[in-house]
């Protein structure tokens, strides 16, 4: 529920340069839409801590994202 409110509900079904400020002037490659998740979802959950993002782009392709 926390991801869905929180990120997915923000960029799912939009086209990412058009529709979502944070894309506007930077291009929404897999490495940056990871950050602007981490952005998103980082101190929302109340049981955990974010430790890593993986935005997969294909079945070979991904980014993992973590905030040292």
């Amino acid at each position: 529920e926390t991801v869905q409110n929180q990120f997915l509900c923000l960029v799912d079904h939009k086209n990412l340069n058009r529709d979502v400020k944070a894309f506007v002037k930077i291009n929404p490659t897999v490495e940056n839409i990871a950050q602007y998740a981490w952005k998103k979802l980082d101190g929302k959950f109340k049981f955990c801590k974010l430790v890593e993002i993986t935005v997969w782009e294909n079945d070979r392709t991904c980014c993992r994202y973590r905030k040292d």
